[in-house]
C-alpha cells in the first residue's frame, strides 16, 4: 500500500508539472513587450511571399534583418545597406509598433537587391501592430500580416 501510494503522487506530481507547462506566451503589448522585441531577427516573409520567393533562386541574397536594443535604436540589413531608426517605447507598451523613419546608408547593389530593399523599406513604414509568438514576430498594419521575422538567423 505505501508503494501505491508513493507510485500515485509520483504520477499526480508529474501530471501538475506537465500541466503548467505551456506554449511560448504571444504578446503584443503590456510590461513585456519591449522585452519580447529585443535582439536580433531575420526576414521570413513579406505579405505573402518568402524570403525565397522576393529574390531569384541562383542569388546569393542575404535576408534583411532587424537588431531591437532596450533603449529603443533599431538598426539591421536591408538587402543592400545597413538601416538605423528608432521605436516609440511608450507605443510598445500599448502594442502598437511606430517606428521612426528608417536611414540607411547609401550604397547600390544587384538590381534584385535594391528592389528587395525598396519592399523591405516600404512594408516596415506601413507597420502599426506586432505579436512575438514564440521565436517569430509578426509586423501588420492593424489587421494584415505585413512582414514576418525569426529570433536569430
Amino acid at each position: 500500500m505505501k508503494y501505491l501510494v508513493a507510485a500515485l503522487m509520483t504520477l499526480l506530481s508529474m501530471a501538475v508539472v506537465s500541466g503548467c507547462e505551456s506554449a511560448p506566451e504571444k504578446i503584443s503589448g503590456g510590461p513585456d513587450a519591449i522585452r519580447s522585441l529585443l535582439g536580433n531577427w531575420t526576414l521570413d516573409s513579406i505579405g505573402d511571399k518568402s524570403f525565397a520567393m522576393l529574390v531569384p533562386q541562383d542569388a546569393a541574397a542575404k535576408k534583411p534583418t532587424l537588431d531591437i536594443s532596450a533603449d529603443g535604436k533599431v538598426s539591421g540589413f536591408a538587402g543592400v545597406n545597413r538601416m538605423m531608426s528608432s521605436l516609440n517605447l511608450d507605443a510598445i507598451s500599448k502594442g502598437d509598433f511606430k517606428l521612426a523613419p528608417a536611414g540607411t546608408t547609401m550604397m547600390a547593389g544587384p538590381e534584385y537587391a535594391m528592389k528587395l530593399e525598396r519592399e523591405y523599406l516600404d512594408a516596415l513604414a506601413k507597420v502599426r501592430n506586432f505579436r512575438v509568438d514564440g521565436s517569430k514576430l509578426t509586423l501588420t498594419d492593424g489587421a494584415t500580416q505585413i512582414m514576418q521575422f525569426v529570433r536569430g538567423g
